[in-house]
C-alpha cells in the first residue's frame, strides 16, 4: 500500500497542494474545499499539510452508520461512497486528524482518496513536502505521530490556519 508521506520541514505554505486537490475533485480552485489543508503557526511561520492518514483501523469507517466508508480494493485507501453517505458527520467527529469533512452543498462526507493512486497534491508540491511512497511501519508511525501531535496541539482549527504554542511546537518538532 502507498501513502502520502509528509515532510513538514520542506513545506513553504504555498498551498499548491490544496489548489490541486480542489481542482481535481471539484473543478474549482478553492483551498477551503480541498481534502488536504495546510495549517500554519502564525508565531513561528511553520506549516504542516494535514491529510487523511488512511488508518488501517479507521475510526471514520467504524462509526459510519450506513457503511458508506470502506477500503478501496485497488488503492487500499479509505474512501467514501457518496451515494450511501447521509452527511451525519459521525466520521468528522471520529477522525483524530481533522482530515474529513462535510459541506452542506455537497451533502456527504469527503476525504482524501489518494486520487485513485495518483495524488494531485503530491504532483503539485514542488518542494517535495509530500511524497507518495510505499508504506512501511516506520513511515506510517512517523506520519501519524507528526499529524496527531501537530493537530492536537493547535489552539484552533478553522481549515485555514491555527496558532501553536511554543511548548507544543517544541514537542511537535521532536518527532519531525
Amino acid at each position: 500500500m502507498k501513502i502520502i508521506m509528509v515532510d513538514p520541514s520542506k513545506c513553504t505554505g504555498c498551498r499548491s497542494c490544496e489548489i490541486a486537490c480542489s481542482f481535481e475533485k471539484l473543478r474549482e480552485c478553492n483551498p477551503s474545499r480541498a481534502r488536504i489543508h495546510v495549517i500554519c503557526n502564525r508565531i513561528t511561520g511553520k506549516n504542516l499539510p494535514v491529510i487523511c492518514q488512511q488508518c488501517r483501523d479507521a475510526p471514520c469507517k467504524a462509526v459510519c452508520p450506513t457503511k458508506a466508508i470502506y477500503e478501496d480494493e485497488k488503492t487500499h485507501a479509505i474512501v467514501v461512497n457518496k451515494n450511501k453517505c447521509i452527511g451525519c458527520r459521525q466520521c468528522v467527529m471520529a477522525c483524530p486528524f481533522g482530515a474529513i469533512d462535510v459541506f452542506l452543498d455537497i451533502g456527504h462526507s469527503f476525504k482524501c482518496d489518494l486520487c485513485d493512486g495518483n495524488p494531485q497534491c503530491v504532483e503539485a508540491c514542488t518542494e517535495h513536502a509530500l511524497n507518495f511512497i510505499e508504506e512501511t511501519r516506520e513511515s506510517r508511525a512517523k506520519n501519524r505521530l507528526v499529524a496527531a501531535t501537530f493537530v492536537s496541539s493547535t489552539q484552533s482549527y478553522d481549515g485555514d490556519s491555527a496558532d501553536l504554542s511554543d511548548e507544543a511546537y517544541t514537542e511537535w518538532k521532536k518527532v519531525v
